[in-house]
């Protein structure tokens, strides 16, 4: 009968070393799952953060490559009106425009390209506006109507490219910035600017 009370008492014993030992195996790999949950979940959290910052770093990239332009340099605009690439080539300084003297100091007189690279035609007009930046940060809009080569309502059909002209009153100044769709948004239209020198200025 002892005998048995003993086996008893170290039947029992064993079988409680046995629950806690799962107990803890359990409690370990609880703790595990937890652990890799969290690095799955951080390793996540880096990847999308990663992501954003490429994409800032793309949209930053594209803004810049359409502002501080130089002559002969090409900036895509993408717009309601249509998509389409400006080339500024060229800038002239003028005391007079067709027999008309300017009401500053003087003209500027601005050469460039528009070639339509979107799908659709779209009038010349709906694009001919621009402002030009002097070196007091002082502004003109291009003028009409002074007997250049202006856009007009003429369209400018796909994968054309036409040669056109701006003139803008202006004072002295070392140097200018020719700002297109100035003040709009990007989802309107693409913002371009181009920077050149009075020195740069072509020789009559």
């Amino acid at each position: 009968m002892k005998k048995l009370t003993v086996i008893g008492v170290l039947l029992a014993m064993l079988l409680i070393a046995c629950n806690n030992e799962n107990e803890e195996d359990n409690d370990i790999n609880d703790s595990t799952g937890d652990a890799s949950e969290q690095e799955s979940s951080t390793n996540d959290d880096s990847e999308s953060e990663k992501q954003e910052e490429q994409g800032r770093e793309t949209t930053d990239k594209d803004n810049s490559n359409n502002e501080g332009l130089k002559l002969g340099e090409t900036g895509a605009v993408t717009s309601g009106v249509g998509d389409y690439n400006i080339t500024v080539d060229s800038f002239e300084i003028l005391d007079e425009v067709n027999g008309e003297e300017s009401m500053m100091e003087m003209f500027v007189l601005v050469h460039l390209k528009v070639e339509n690279t979107g799908n659709e035609p779209f009038e010349g007009k709906s694009i001919y506006k621009a402002k030009l930046f002097d070196d007091q940060e002082l502004s003109q809009g291009n003028l009409f109507h002074h007997g250049i080569n202006e856009l007009t309502e003429e369209e400018i059909q796909p994968g054309e490219t036409v040669e056109t002209e701006m003139v803008f009153y202006a004072d002295p100044s070392d140097y200018f910035e020719l700002v297109f769709n100035f003040g709009l948004v990007d989802d309107v239209a693409t913002t371009l600017s181009w920077e050149f020198e009075l020195d740069e200025a072509s020789k009559q």
